[in-house]
C-alpha cells in the first residue's frame, strides 16, 4: 500500500510497480543462521568485522564555518564588537549607559557561547542583500530581541522600544545554536543564497530536505484511494476523524499526553466502521502507515553551511528535479551540530519594494521606518473599518471583523492582534477589546504586574510578559525565566510543578506575596505561557502589517498594482484584488501595447494590466514591443505595429493572444477585425522588412510607412461575452468586465461565501456560492457512478465544485460553460489544500432569487386587484407562510405609495413566485 501511495498506483493493478519477493526485511539471527547453515563462518565473521569497528559519534560538537575576516582583522569577537558599537551609534546617536551595558552583556554572552562567527556570517549576507537591492524584513522570531542583531542591521526592530529580551533568543542557561530566520523579498531570495554559495563554496552550502508524512486524515485518504474506493466514500470516512494536529489513529504507549486517538469515544466513526469491511481495512492499514514518510522534497527555506565539504559532515540526497539537498532534515542537522538557517521568501516584501519603486518614479519618497513613529490617521481609519484586504496578516474575514470592533489606535494594538488571532489565544480577543474600550475593568493581582501588562490591558499576550513576571515578581534571571516559560508551555504538568515551589518562594522573597497569592499568580500565568506568542515575532510582523496598511491607505493604486504583480503566474488571486479595486473606485484596465509595462502599473490613478499577464506572449515579444515604443513613440495602428516589431519574436500565436486579451484595442479597430487581418499583418510586416533590408524606408522618413497600410475589414465586433471569454482564457481572469456584473447586487444578496476568501471556512460548513461556470469535467468513480468536477468563478476568485449521483442526473443539464448558477454546498477541507465544495443543490439566478428572497414586491395599478385575484393571492399566501415580508407598491393619481402586508409573510420558492407572476404579470412582481 505504501509503495502504491508513492507511485500513485492502485493495489489491484497487475502492472503496478511491486517487489518480486517477500524477503525485503531485516532477518533475525536464527533466520540468517538457517540460510547459511552450509557456511556458518560467513555469519560469525560478520560479528568479527562489527567488533573491529569503533565509531563514536560526538553530538556535543558544533561545526560552524569560519567567517573570512577582512585584512587587518584577526579576532572575530573584536571585529564583531567594533561593528556592533558603530551600528548602535548609527541607530541611537547618543549611547546611554543602559544601551552600552546591554550591548556588552550580549557580546559577552555571544563570545562565551562561541558564536561570534555566526553573527558575522548573517550580518554579511544581509548587508549584501541590501546592497544589491533585495528587501530584507524587519526580523522574524526571537532574534529581534537581540540588541546586537539590531545594531548589525540583521533585524530592524528596536528591542528596547518593544521590551524584547535577548534571553528569549539565546539562553546562557540552556546553550543551543542561535536560530536567526530571515525574510527576503521572494524575487531576490535566490540571489542571496547564491552569494552564500560563492562566499563559502558550493561544496559547503546546500538546502535541507523535508519529509511529507502521513497524518491521520491523509493516511485514510491515501490508503482508501490505492485500495480503489471512490473520492466520496473515502471522504465520508476521513470526515469522521477529528480535526487537529494532535490527532492520531492510534496513540503510542506513553504518549497519551501528546496525542489523542481519533477512535476514542467516536460513535460516528464506530458506526461507519461497522458498515463495511473496506473501511475497517483502511483504518487497520492506516494505523501501520501513519507517521511514515510519504515523500521527500526541499525545505522551503532551510540552508546548511559547513566548515568544509558537505560530504565530511552530512549525507546528501538528489531530489527528483536533480537538485542536491541534505539527507538529514532540519532537526537532525541541528542535532549533529551544523549551522542551519532559514532564508525565507516573503511576497509582502516584494509588494512593499515595488510600491516604493513606483512612488520614487513619481518623485515620492516614503521612509517606512519613520512612519512607525507617526500616528497616521488614514492608516488607523483603514484599520478601524476593517478595510484590510491585501494588508499583511490582517486580511482574513475574521480578523477584519475583530479590527472593526477593536479600532486599533496604536502599533501595540496591531502587534497584539497578530499574536491573539490564533487557535487558543483567540478566546482572549473579546476581553481585550472590552478592556481597550473601558467596558471591562482591568485588575492586577499585584502592583508590579501593571507595568508589565499595561500595554495589553492587563492580559498576558506575549511570552516575554511571562519572562518579565518571573523576573520582576519572583526574582528569576531572564535565562531561568525562559526555562520556566518552556516548562509551563508544555502540556505535561510535571516539569512546571518542579519549578512551582521555586517560583512561589521567589515571589515571597522579592514581592512580599503570600504563598497563596504566589500560587494563584503561578496558576494565572500558566495558561498564558501555553498560549502566549513570541512578542519579538509578533512585533516584526505587526510592523509589516502597519507598513502595508499605511501604503494601502495613502498610496492605494500603487499598492494594489504591486500586490497584483506579486501574484504573477498565480492568477486565481487576481479577481479578489480587482474586486477590491472596484470597491475602492480604482479602475483596472486591460493590457495595452501603448500603455502597459511588463507587470501591473499605475497610469493617472488607474491600474493597467501588464503584458506579461498574457499567455503565449513570451519575453522576447514583450521586449520587442516595449523597445519599439520607447524608440519611436506609441503605435499608431495595427499595421504600424507590424512595421516596427520583429514578427519572428511576436509570432502568430503571440499576436492572437495580444488581440484576444484586448492589448490592441487602442489601435483604431476591434478584436474581430484584427483576428481577420492577421494574414495581412504578417504580409505587411514581411514587405516592410524587405524594404528596410534594401534601405528604401529611409526615403520615407524611417517610420516604416513606405507601403500603404491595408484596410481592416468591416465586420461586426465580438459580443461582450465573447470578449470576456477570451480575456478569461488568455489572462486567467476577467478584466474589462465580469459576466456577473449585471447581477452584482443579487449575487451579493444571495451568496453566503466567496471563492476568493476561503481561509475562514470550516470542514462540513454549509455555504451558498454564486458564480459563472468556466469548465465542466464529467467522469466516473471507480464504482461506475457518474460525477462532475465544475470550475466556477465569482467576483473574488475561482474554486472547484464536486457533484455526485442523483443531483447530477436531475440538474446536470444546468451545468454548461458560462452558465450563471447558484450552488448550495458543503465545504470539504483537507490538510494543507484549498477547500473543495460538495454541491447539494443547483439553482438558476431566477430560481435562487425566489428560493432565497429577502422580500417580495407587488405593484398594484390604478384599477387595483380584482376580487378573484385577491382571493387567489390570499389562498396562495396562506398555504406558504414563512419569514419573507410582502410589500405592495400602490399607484394612485400618478403617485406611488408603499405598504407592507401585516397579515402575510411568505416562504418563497420558484413555484410560489411563478404562481404570483401568473396572477399579476411578470413586470409587476419583483423579488428582493
Amino acid at each position: 500500500v505504501l509503495l502504491c501511495i508513492g507511485t500513485n498506483a492502485n493495489v489491484s493493478d497487475p502492472n503496478r510497480l511491486s517487489f518480486s519477493t517477500q524477503e525485503f526485511y531485516l532477518k533475525s539471527p536464527r533466520e540468517m543462521a538457517a540460510l547459511f547453515d552450509d557456511c556458518p563462518e560467513a555469519v560469525t565473521t560478520t560479528l568479527e568485522v562489527a567488533e573491529k569497528c569503533a565509531l563514536t559519534l560526538d553530538f556535543s560538537q558544533k561545526y560552524l564555518p569560519k567567517f573570512p575576516l577582512p585584512d587587518g582583522e584577526t579576532n572575530e569577537i573584536e571585529y564583531l564588537s567594533r561593528l556592533a558599537r558603530a551600528g548602535l551609534s548609527r541607530r541611537f546617536g547618543q549611547l546611554t549607559p543602559e544601551l552600552s551595558d546591554r550591548l556588552n552583556y550580549e557580546l559577552d554572552m555571544i563570545e562565551r557561547m562561541g558564536f561570534p562567527g555566526y553573527f558575522l556570517i548573517v550580518s554579511d549576507f544581509i548587508r549584501h542583500a541590501r546592497e544589491i537591492g533585495v528587501a530584507v524584513g524587519p526580523g522574524r522570531g526571537s532574534s529581534a530581541g537581540s540588541l546586537v542583531c539590531y545594531a548589525l542591521g540583521i533585524t530592524n526592530l528596536d528591542p528596547i522600544r518593544f521590551s524584547l529580551y535577548f534571553e528569549r533568543f539565546l539562553n546562557p542557561e540552556r546553550v543551543t545554536l542561535p536560530d536567526i530566520d530571515i525574510d527576503f523579498q521572494d524575487e531576490g531570495r535566490e540571489k542571496v543564497i547564491e552569494y552564500v554559495r560563492q562566499k563559502y563554496g558550493a561544496e559547503s552550502v546546500t538546502q535541507i530536505i523535508t519529509f511529507g508524512r502521513l497524518k491521520a486524515k491523509g493516511v485514510v485518504r491515501d490508503v482508501g484511494r490505492v485500495l480503489g474506493l471512490g473520492y466520496g466514500e473515502v471522504d465520508r470516512l476521513a470526515k469522521k476523524i477529528p480535526d487537529g494536529l494532535n490527532v492520531r489513529l492510534s496513540v503510542p504507549k506513553g504518549e497519551e499526553d501528546k496525542w489523542r486517538s481519533a477512535l476514542e469515544d467516536n460513535a460516528e466513526l464506530d458506526a461507519l466502521l461497522a458498515e463495511r469491511e473496506e473501511y475497517r481495512k483502511i483504518i487497520t492499514l492506516g494505523k501501520v502507515l501513519e507517521g511514515t514518510s510519504r515523500h521527500a522534497s526541499t525545505h522551503a527555506a532551510g540552508v546548511v553551511i559547513t566548515p568544509g565539504p558537505l560530504t565530511d559532515y552530512v549525507p546528501l540526497y538528489r531530489q527528483s528535479d536533480g537538485s542536491i539537498t541534505t539527507q538529514f532534515d532540519m532537526t537532525m542537522v541541528d542535532k549533529i551540530g551544523l549551522l542551519k538557517m532559514d532564508f525565507l521568501g516573503l511576497r509582502t516584501l516584494s509588494v512593499i519594494a515595488n510600491t516604493l519603486e513606483m512612488l520614487e518614479a513619481r518623485g515620492i519618497r516614503v521612509d517606512l521606518d519613520a512612519i512607525l513613529e507617526e500616528h497616521d490617521d488614514r492608516t488607523y481609519d483603514l484599520l478601524a473599518r476593517g478595510d484590510t484586504i491585501a494588508v499583511f496578516q490582517l486580511e482574513s474575514r475574521g480578523m477584519r471583523e475583530w479590527l472593526t470592533k477593536l479600532k486599533p489606535s496604536c502599533l501595540d494594538d496591531i502587534v497584539a492582534m497578530v499574536a491573539l488571532y490564533r487557535p487558543g489565544p483567540m478566546e482572549m480577543i473579546p476581553g481585550y477589546v472590552r478592556r481597550k474600550h473601558g467596558q471591562e475593568k482591568i485588575e492586577y493581582l499585584h502592583p508590579k504586574l501593571e507595568a508589565i501588562l499595561r500595554s495589553t490591558y492587563g492580559i498576558a499576550v506575549f511570552q516575554e510578559q511571562v519572562l518579565a513576571i518571573a523576573r520582576d515578581l519572583a526574582g528569576f534571571s531572564l535565562g531561568r525565566a525562559d526555562l520556566l516559560r518552556r516548562a509551563m508551555g508544555k502540556k505535561s504538568a510535571d516539569e512546571a510543578e518542579k519549578i512551582k515551589p521555586e517560583f512561589i518562594e521567589g515571589c515571597a522573597r522579592h514581592s512580599g506575596m503570600t504563598a497563596e497569592q504566589a500560587g494563584k499568580l503561578f496558576d494565572l500565568v500558566r495558561p498564558f505561557a501555553q498560549y502566549g506568542f513570541n512578542k519579538a515575532h509578533a512585533a516584526c510582523y505587526g510592523v509589516l502589517a502597519y507598513q502595508t496598511a499605511y501604503l494601502k491607505a495613502n498610496h492605494t493604486a500603487e499598492f494594489m498594482a504591486s500586490e497584483m504583480s506579486s501574484y504573477h503566474g498565480e492568477t486565481r488571486h487576481i479577481p479578489k484584488l480587482m474586486n477590491e479595486c472596484r470597491r475602492l473606485g480604482i479602475r483596472v484596465l486591460p493590457p495595452d501595447v501603448n500603455a502597459s509595462d511588463r507587470l501591473f502599473a499605475v497610469r493617472d490613478g488607474e491600474i493597467r494590466c501588464g503584458l506579461e499577464a498574457i499567455k503565449n506572449v513570451g519575453s522576447g515579444a514583450i521586449t520587442a514591443i516595449l523597445d519599439a515604443r520607447a524608440q519611436s513613440g506609441p503605435f499608431r495602428s495595427f499595421f504600424d505595429l507590424a512595421a516596427r516589431v520583429d514578427t519572428r519574436l511576436a509570432n502568430r500565436k503571440a499576436m492572437e493572444s495580444l488581440i484576444g486579451a484586448g492589448a490592441l484595442d487602442s489601435l483604431g479597430g476591434h478584436r474581430a477585425q484584427y483576428m481577420t487581418a492577421l494574414d495581412q499583418f504578417f504580409g505587411y510586416a514581411a514587405s516592410m522588412g524587405r524594404e528596410r533590408d534594401l534601405g528604401q524606408s529611409s526615403l520615407f522618413g524611417g517610420g516604416g510607412s513606405a507601403a500603404r497600410e491595408p484596410d481592416l475589414a468591416v465586420i461586426p465586433p465580438y459580443s461582450p461575452d465573447q470578449q470576456l471569454g477570451l480575456e478569461k482564457e488568455l489572462l486567467g481572469f476577467y478584466v474589462s468586465g465580469h459576466p456577473l456584473d449585471e447581477e452584482r447586487k443579487q449575487v451579493e444578496q444571495i451568496a453566503t461565501a466567496c471563492l476568493g476568501d476561503t481561509s475562514e471556512l470550516t470542514d462540513q460548513q454549509t455555504v451558498r456560492l454564486v458564480g459563472v461556470v468556466t469548465e465542466v469535467r464529467r467522469s466516473q468513480t471507480r464504482r461506475g457512478k457518474t460525477m462532475a468536477s465544475v470550475s466556477v468563478e465569482d467576483f473574488t476568485g475561482s474554486g472547484e465544485l464536486l457533484i455526485f449521483g442523483d443531483l447530477l442526473e436531475s440538474q446536470g443539464t444546468l451545468l454548461r460553460k458560462e452558465a450563471k448558477l447558484v450552488f448550495n454546498t458543503r465545504v470539504s477541507c483537507r490538510e494543507e489544500e484549498e477547500p473543495k465544495f460538495i454541491v447539494q443543490g443547483i439553482y438558476t439566478l431566477d430560481e435562487a432569487r425566489a428560493e432565497f428572497a429577502s422580500s417580495l414586491w407587488l405593484t398594484v395599478g390604478e384599477s387595483g386587484l380584482s376580487a378573484s385575484t385577491l382571493d387567489a393571492l390570499e389562498d396562495l399566501f396562506a398555504k406558504h407562510t414563512g419569514s419573507v415580508p410582502v410589500y405592495f407598491k400602490i399607484q394612485e393619481g400618478g403617485q406611488e405609495r408603499v405598504m407592507q402586508s401585516r397579515r402575510y409573510r411568505l416562504k418563497t420558492s420558484p413555484d410560489v413566485v411563478r404562481q404570483v407572476r401568473q396572477m399579476l404579470g411578470d413586470s409587476r412582481v419583483k423579488v428582493g
